[in-house]
């Protein structure tokens, strides 16, 4: 998935952020084989910030 690809839809409009930032997480826990330690270095957070999210999200269905 090329960056740009992350923001927009198909049609070439503007994502929120929200939804960009969960694209970037997945795609960063994606790209480290699964491993939540070793994207969560490198995109510069704590772990802990990647649990939280990933179970705010399961809560949003």
């Amino acid at each position: 998935m090329r960056p740009v690809a992350l923001a927009v839809t198909d049609e070439g409009d503007i994502l929120p952020l929200a939804v960009m930032e969960r694209r970037y997480i997945e795609h960063a826990i994606d790209s480290c084989g699964g491993n939540l330690q070793e994207a969560a270095r490198k995109l510069g957070i704590s772990p802990s910030t990647i649990y939280r999210k990933k179970e705010a999200w399961a809560k949003q269905g």
